[in-house]
């Protein structure tokens, strides 16, 4: 598949999604006004490109991800604010790392670079947050560190795009993982409290 279909195809599951009420599962914590803005700055930003300067060019979507990155550090505060965006910069670092050693040696790779790296981030992601908002910010974070590692590392006069096709499939990818992994957890979790609740009864039962 080329690049930036399937993020399209997420990015349309999950519309559906939030049309069906899945809200609570993917935005819990996110303003519905924020979240239109985003999504508006996200499809407008699929067909921008802003020109940073003569060979560097950057797609919208990065300013989907700019009011991400507000929104969180007005709910979050400064120390909060500081913990996530220094999460996300570590996260970008140990994931700029691994495509660092894919390039060196692609025996390593285990799907596909992007796939493997979307995992990658939505798992230490998820170790990290279970915020909804923080965890589409602490990867979007992570992926804007990587592209820049990646831009200051090349130093070539043909043109880059940051914020292309295939970083938007990671962003996708990687989010939807972290939350599944969420809502997985929570039901676990679930679960288990509910059979220690029933435990006792059903041991007493048991011994009768």
């Amino acid at each position: 598949m080329n690049e930036g279909y399937l993020s399209i195809i997420l990015l349309i599951i999950v519309l559906i999604l939030l049309a069906s009420g899945w809200r609570t599962l993917l935005f819990i914590d996110t303003p519905p006004l924020v979240l239109t803005v985003f999504f508006t700055l996200w499809i407008l930003g699929m067909f921008v490109q802003l020109s940073l300067s003569g060979s560097l060019k950057m797609q919208g979507i990065y300013l989907a991800w700019a009011v991400l990155v507000w929104i969180a550090i007005r709910y979050a505060k400064w120390p909060g604010a500081l913990y996530f965006l220094f999460t996300g910069f570590f996260t970008g670092l140990i994931g700029y790392f691994v495509q660092h050693i894919y390039t060196l040696d692609p025996v390593l790779v285990v799907i596909n670079s992007r796939i493997d790296l979307a995992v990658l981030l939505a798992f230490i992601t998820w170790t990290v947050s279970r915020m909804p908002l923080i965890q589409a910010v602490n990867v979007a974070v992570a992926l804007i560190v990587v592209e820049s590692l990646q831009l200051h590392l090349k130093q070539t006069e043909q043109t880059m795009l940051l914020g292309g096709p295939g970083i938007q499939d990671i962003w996708w990818m990687s989010y939807l993982a972290v939350r599944v992994c969420g809502a997985l957890s929570e039901s676990l979790s679930s679960l288990i409290q509910l059979f220690l609740k029933h435990l006792p009864i059903w041991m007493g039962g048991s011994r009768k």
